[in-house]
């Protein structure tokens, strides 16, 4: 014990917070890092964690953040939701979709789910369901630029698809 009845060291809290703080992505996992160590069922730790991982490009080391953040609270919609965006970064679409799925089952209400579902399933070609996701999230958030952006995105692939099938028709 130090002065005044504080322990040396900084507590798994103040990691967290001192995380939570910072922008380097790399210090951010040290920090949470660090909690970690002193608190290792701190779930938004291990979730936040996965987070910077998945900054730096390091998508299988996010992927088990997220395991480790689920499995302490399965209920985690954000946790869901970023597993399915590193699914989404190593081109796992369909797992990502089940994520995406999980996520909305436990917040239908959760915008960016939405729009990454409507991501991964334009990935795999299916704009016509995509566009019903970018549709749902701006049924909730009328302001959200990024499924503005992505429903026009997914528009134009869906006239290309179908443009593409009325040629191939002609073709034949």
């Amino acid at each position: 014990m130090g002065l005044f009845g504080k322990k040396k060291g900084k507590t798994a809290e103040e990691w967290f917070d001192l995380g939570y703080k910072e922008k380097d992505p790399k210090k951010k996992i040290e920090y949470y890092s660090k909690c970690l160590e002193l608190d290792s069922k701190d779930a938004e730790a291990w979730n936040n964690k996965g987070v910077a991982l998945d900054d730096l490009g390091r998508y299988e080391e996010a992927l088990r953040c997220y395991d480790k953040a689920l499995e302490i609270d399965p209920k985690d919609a954000v946790a869901w939701n970023n597993k399915g965006v590193a699914l989404d970064d190593l081109g796992r679409y369909e797992e990502a979709l089940r994520c995406y799925d999980k996520a909305l089952g436990i917040d239908p209400k959760y915008v960016a789910a939405w729009n990454n579902k409507g991501n991964a399933l334009g990935e795999l070609g299916r704009y016509e369901e995509a566009l019903r996701c970018y549709d749902k999230a701006l049924e909730i958030d009328t302001e959200f630029e990024i499924a503005k952006n992505n429903k026009k995105l997914a528009e134009e692939k869906l006239r290309e698809q179908v443009s593409i099938q009325v040629f191939k028709v002609f073709l034949f």
